[in-house]
């Protein structure tokens, strides 16, 4: 039975639709991480039928979004345009509305601590982030010491070599009988797969398919251990597929082993085993063959390994002379992947194996663009310290402080003065990072403009400066901050006015300050 026919249509967006709905901005990546990461909960608590309920209930009740919405917006009070009384009876009467607040919270919150900013809308009621993410784990994970990576590693795979690794593993956890939590990840999406030993099959959890498919070995009624020990081939196949290479002869993944942390002990030593067989060895050894591989959409082992910061195989692709600026199909290369995952050491490691760090690469960005975009500093100083030019501009004139002045990177803008990078350049149109910042109501970011020495007051190239972009804008708390800057300058430019008359005519301050005011 082919896996593609679980699939609700467009079943993934429906997902991010509806957290969106909800209130939340997150992007579509980060749901299918929080999907696979909560059902991966479900089927090591037992509950995966549970957790399967919840999702339908959601999927066939979509405009709960609105009550998820409205108990963060109000906490009860009157609920947004939409919300009539037959949903707005779903917090009093549903007792599933405390459940889908956790399921969503859950999906929401499985990201970096320093992307949540980016996650919530500001006109969501962030309570506390730590809070709702203990809350949204089961109590029996938390009980056993939570969920944590044992282990994770790149890879380009075959499917005979997928097939053999998953092999490996499947034979370690019979024989420490564990069962096997797995996360895999591209740049793009991301699927966990859970191997339950009592009832011998596979739970593949992936945001495009619903229900949950549950793939059981080939063998899986027998109780011969070296028959259960057979990943069926529908397994590779649903790999394949779910990260869109059913007709490719590659997958590139990041391979994650989790576990309890109450059997973490166990399941190190079972990784252990995988990684010392010959399997693995043949599958992981970075070959001149393997260092050329790259799938249909050209994504390379120097990609998947320069994505998820593992710049010891960086190293060693260099080592082979291996083509690490090479483009994906999106145009991407391995240093954009480091830049916008905030890898600062495999930003170091591609340098020195010998990668160009300021190619353009998706929307004609480069790395230290990105590295503006997200305000991430650390990236930033190590492009700086390999040798990027912090004051290249874009075709259109942009430079590293529009983009961080537009996102409202005020730190970060401060960084780039300090490198020695021009503040107040104007964009082929006219723009200075000023005027951007008024316009977006950044008021940090024209603090640390004024910091930097930038003229607030002054006309940018377009016709404007900042306070009229900020009024055209409708920037009132922006206006509000610049006329003050303007009333500040002003009072400055007369005490400095007044000074030298005050010691050239003898007169008093008071007496100077009543000839200012006629």
């Amino acid at each position: 039975m082919h896996c593609r026919q679980y699939q609700y249509q467009d079943f993934h967006q429906f997902l991010v639709s509806f957290i969106e709905g909800a209130g939340f901005n997150l992007e579509k990546s980060g749901v299918c991480l929080g999907y696979a990461m909560k059902g991966l909960h479900a089927a090591m608590c037992g509950e995966i039928g549970f957790f399967s309920s919840r999702v339908d209930f959601i999927y066939k009740n979509p405009y709960l979004q609105h009550t998820v919405k409205w108990i963060y917006d109000s906490m009860g009070t009157q609920p947004p345009d939409g919300v009539n009384t037959q949903f707005r009876c779903y917090v009093n009467l549903n007792p599933w509305i405390w459940d889908i607040l956790a399921l969503v919270e859950g999906m929401v919150l499985h990201v970096k601590p320093e992307n949540y900013s980016h996650i919530f809308s500001s006109d969501v009621t962030q309570q506390s982030v730590e809070t709702i993410a203990m809350a949204t784990v089961p109590v029996s994970i938390e009980e056993q010491q939570g969920l944590q990576r044992v282990d994770s590693w790149p890879g380009i795979y075959t499917r005979s070599e997928l097939k053999a690794l998953l092999g490996s593993l499947l034979a370690a956890a019979q024989k420490t009988r564990q069962n096997i939590a797995l996360n895999l990840k591209s740049e793009n999406h991301s699927v966990s797969l859970y191997y339950d030993k009592n009832i011998h099959g596979w739970h593949v959890i992936n945001a495009d398919w619903f229900p949950i498919p549950f793939i059981p070995n080939d063998r899986g009624n027998q109780r011969n251990d070296q028959d259960l020990a057979e990943v069926p081939d529908r397994l590779v196949n649903a790999i394949f597929a779910a990260f869109f290479s059913e007709h490719d002869e590659f997958v590139a993944l990041e391979t994650s082993v989790l576990s309890l942390g109450i059997n973490r002990l166990a399941c190190q030593n079972m990784v252990e085993q995988v990684k010392s067989s010959e399997d693995f060895a043949l599958t992981h050894d970075i070959t001149e063959e393997k260092a050329r591989r790259k799938t249909l959409n050209r994504v390379s082992l120097a990609s998947i390994a320069a994505q998820h910061g593992y710049h010891a195989v960086i190293t060693r692709l260099g080592s082979l002379n291996s083509d690490l600026d090479s483009p994906q199909s999106d145009g991407n290369r391995p240093v954009h992947l480091a830049a916008k995952f905030r890898h600062a050491e495999t930003i170091k490691a591609l340098g020195r194996a010998g990668a160009k760090l300021d190619l353009t690469g998706k929307a004609e960005m480069t790395p230290a663009m990105l590295t503006a975009q997200a305000g991430d500093i650390a990236t930033l100083l190590a492009l700086h310290q390999s040798g990027v030019n912090v004051n290249k501009k874009s075709g259109s004139g942009l430079t590293l402080a529009h983009l961080a002045a537009k996102s409202g990177h005020a730190l970060y803008l401060l960084k780039l003065h300090e490198l020695g990078a021009k503040v107040d350049e104007s964009t082929q149109s006219g723009m200075t990072p000023a005027v951007v910042a008024a316009a977006s109501g950044k008021i940090s970011v024209l603090r640390a403009l004024k910091q930097c020495g930038v003229d607030l007051g002054k006309t940018a190239p377009c016709g404007v400066n900042p306070m009229q972009a900020a009024a055209d804008a409708d920037q009132k708390k922006t206006v509000r901050f610049l006329s003050e800057i303007s009333r500040q300058n002003k009072l400055h430019h007369h005490s400095i006015f007044r000074q030298p008359v005050h010691a050239v005519k003898g007169v008093s301050n008071d007496a100077h300050i009543n000839l200012l005011g006629k």
